[in-house]
């Protein structure tokens, strides 16, 4: 939580709040591809400012980090994974691997 003897913990702290929030919508949106990496990259800023200010992260925080890297490895896996399947129907439609009819 926020140390009241630094009024500047109590923004920072909103602030992941709100992008916390915002990660959680993307999942149930389907907006993961984008909120994903800026949730990462958002939690980075914040703990540096957190650190900057000689205070420990809040648990919003480290909240906002672990959903923005989960999300990313996530979406850079499902995408390899169609990169994957589509190289190998292509591979199949160039050999005559699939027959039709």
């Amino acid at each position: 939580m926020s140390n009241p003897a630094w009024p500047g913990s109590a923004k920072i702290s909103e602030s992941a709040r709100n992008w916390l929030i915002l990660g959680v919508l993307g999942w149930f949106f389907g907006f993961m591809r984008i909120t994903g990496p800026l949730a990462w990259y958002q939690a980075n800023r914040f703990r540096r400012e957190f650190e900057s200010l000689g205070l420990a992260p809040s648990s919003d925080v480290q909240w906002l980090r672990l959903l923005g890297m989960i999300t990313t490895i996530l979406v850079a896996v499902v995408a390899a994974a169609c990169v994957l399947v589509l190289l190998v129907v292509f591979v199949m439609l160039g050999t005559g691997g699939f027959h039709f009819g």
